[in-house]
């Protein structure tokens, strides 16, 4: 495997996963709860909708960010779960443009 093959981390989806096994991986998602027992995993969804678990670094301290956002980089594991590598918290809105502006005003340069 060559060095860029190794620094490639595309980003997917939850359909995609099957496709990307053993293969680095960034997922932007939505956290939605914590492996209570254990605290070392927790369930996001996915951009499509999909559900996936993620196997969280084991630091030996419980794993809770405090963004409800997160981009996700880890290896898939099989085609639901992902062993995190690092994770970027994104915040706890995903903000969009104003419904005020209209696409049909906007001029091209």
């Amino acid at each position: 495997m060559s060095a860029l093959e190794r620094e490639i981390s595309p980003r997917v989806n939850a359909e995609m996963l099957p496709k990307w096994i053993g293969k680095t991986v960034r997922l932007t998602c939505k956290l939605l709860n914590f492996d209570s027992e254990s605290e070392r995993s927790f369930r996001v969804e996915a951009s499509d909708g999909g559900q996936v678990v993620i196997q969280a670094i084991n630091t030996g301290e419980p794993f809770r960010p405090d963004d409800i956002y997160l981009e996700v980089i880890g290896k898939v594991i099989d085609a639901t779960t992902i062993s995190m590598l690092g994770c970027i918290g994104m915040g706890n809105e995903l903000g969009v443009w104003p419904s005020t502006i209209d696409s049909q005003s906007l001029t091209l340069a």
